[in-house]
Parts: C-alpha cells; structure tokens; sequence
C-alpha cells in the first residue's frame, strides 16, 4: 500500500529539485552535519540550504522578470501537486521562499513585476539603492519588518495576497503604494516615513495599522477602500495629511493621533464606528461633504473639534 505513495513522493521531489538543482546536495555528498535526513532526500538543509536558495534568487534575477516568473509559475503548479503530504510540502516551501532578511542591497534593485510564490522574506533588509517593486505579486506573506529604504521605495501596483509586514520600516526618501491591492491584513506599526508616502488609491482587504507610526512628509492616504479594522492610534502625521475620498468600510481609530499640519477628510465616507479620541489638530482640518451613517458619534466629535479650532484660531 506505501509503494504507490513511495513512487509519487520522489516523482514529486524530482519535479521540484529539476526546479531547483542548486538545492540538490553536491557529489561529494556535502551536507550539513551529513544527517540521515540530508542522505536521504539529497537536498541541502540548515545553513546550506538558506546560502543556496540566496544565491539561485540573486542568479535568477538577474536573468529577468520572464525567467523568473516562469520558475514561479511552475512552482506554483507544483504546489497543485505536493498536496498535504508533510515531507513534500515542507521541500516546496524551502525551495519556494525567497529570503533576502538582512541584506544589504547595493547596486540595481528591482523585484518589478515579479511573482513570489511562497513566503518573501525582506526583513532588515537595507536598500542603499531605488528599490522597485512595481506591480509585483506577493502569493503569501511577506516580511519587510525592520527593512531600512536610503532611497526611494516603489511597490506602486503591488499586490499582496498574505499577510503584509511593513513594521518598524524606515523610508529616508519617498514610499511609494499607489494603486497597492492588500487582500489579507497588513501593518506599518511604528514605521518612520521620512519623506513623502503616497498610498493613494490602495485597497486594504483585511485589518490594518499604522499605530505609532511617524509620517514626516505628506501622507497621501486618500481615495482607499479600507475595508477590515483600521489603526491610526498614535501616529503623527508631521505634515499635510489626506484622506479625502477614503472609504472606511469597518471601525477606524485616530486615538492619540497628531495632526501637525492640515488634514483632509472631504468626501470620505465612514460606514462604521471612528473615533478621534484625544487626537490633537494643530492645522486647518476639513470634513466638507463626508458620509456617515445614522445616529454616528462621529458627527458630534467633528463638530466638538471644529468649535475647539476655531476657537484656538481667534
């Protein structure tokens, strides 16, 4: 009864290491610690496995977005026939993960329109260069906690279908996310965005946070769909903030929030609870033409804030 299990199994690995030979441990039978495990599947693990998978990803790369693209295709394919064999399953993540956590990236940087299969890992990352990532596709989670941007971060058209960690990122130039599509949920938690951030136009799926996070240029904010839990507790927004025509499809909160310049909200439409719970407006604040719905506290909050800046202005 094993037997057909058998046949399929290394059918399977051998799919997956033709993929991937730079994964295949080398004549001499060199593996870590030379393990049974090791012998056994002749597949590199540990240490070895991380270097190689780094170096087949910085090869791949420089051979283009079709290339790649074509080996993440087949892996996804793969993926259709790993099913939930443990063994099989865990190889396809190993061989499928992109993993560039701290790593420094100094000369081109460009992940434009690229398709990461399984987990893309980019935490601590430092980017001494642009770093592209225009209308690249994110099958699983993805980690860019920690990650330092020296220069302009682009992910404009970028779509996430896992978890999207942005947590603690520090951005020196532009963030760029327009048109971003974030369809599980996705955090920016104490991020530092040293200059301009534009997010304009984005749909944000699943919960989202910002919660301590510091926007020292314009925050373009404006013309999303967030549609999960929405997190601005604590975030200081240095410099004009804009949410106009912003959609928010589930409860939001500003607790704490600081607002050192103007802030928009013309037009945004909030279908749920919001609260504005010791925010602090030092500049002109517009709620012209906003939709809430019925018997919301929202409306008296404004109108409480808008009495306290005009009187502040006399």
């Amino acid at each position: 009864m094993k037997i057909p299990w058998m046949k399929s199994d290394r059918a399977t690995r051998a799919s997956l290491l033709d993929l991937n030979p730079w994964a295949r441990i080398d004549s001499d039978g060199d593996a870590d610690e030379g393990s049974a495990s090791v012998r056994e599947t002749g597949v590199a693990h540990g240490v070895k496995m991380a270097q190689a998978r780094r170096a087949a990803a910085t090869a791949r790369l420089a051979t283009g977005v079709e290339a790649w693209n074509r080996w993440a295709n087949a892996m996804l394919a793969c993926r259709g026939e790993v099913g939930r064999q443990p063994a099989d399953l865990a190889l396809w993540r190993d061989l499928s993960t992109v993993d560039f956590s701290g790593h420094m990236f100094r000369k081109a940087c460009d992940f434009a329109g690229l398709l990461f299969p399984d987990l893309a890992d980019f935490s601590r990352a430092r980017f001494l260069v642009d770093a592209w990532f225009n209308a690249a596709r994110f099958n699983a989670a993805v980690d860019f906690s920690a990650a330092t941007f020296d220069r302009d971060g682009f992910f404009e058209q970028a779509e996430f279908f896992g978890p999207a960690c942005f947590d603690r990122t520090r951005w020196s130039a532009d963030a760029q996310f327009r048109s971003c599509k974030f369809h599980d949920e996705s955090s920016f938690r104490e991020a530092r965005f040293g200059r301009h951030a534009w997010f304009i136009g984005s749909n944000f799926a699943g919960q989202l946070s910002f919660a301590g996070s510091q926007f020292v240029g314009e925050a373009g904010l404006d013309q999303c769909d967030y549609r999960g839990q929405t997190d601005f507790t604590l975030t200081r927004f240095c410099d004009h903030a804009g949410f106009g025509e912003a959609h928010f499809f589930a409860p939001v909160r500003f607790d704490n929030a600081r607002f050192e310049r103007q802030a928009w909200f013309q037009r945004a439409r909030f279908d749920a609870a919001a609260s504005f719970d010791r925010a602090q407006f030092a500049g002109a604040l517009n709620f012209s033409g906003i939709a809430l719905p019925e018997n919301s506290e929202l409306r008296e909050q404004i109108a409480t804030l808008q009495v306290h800046l005009a009187g502040g202005r006399r």
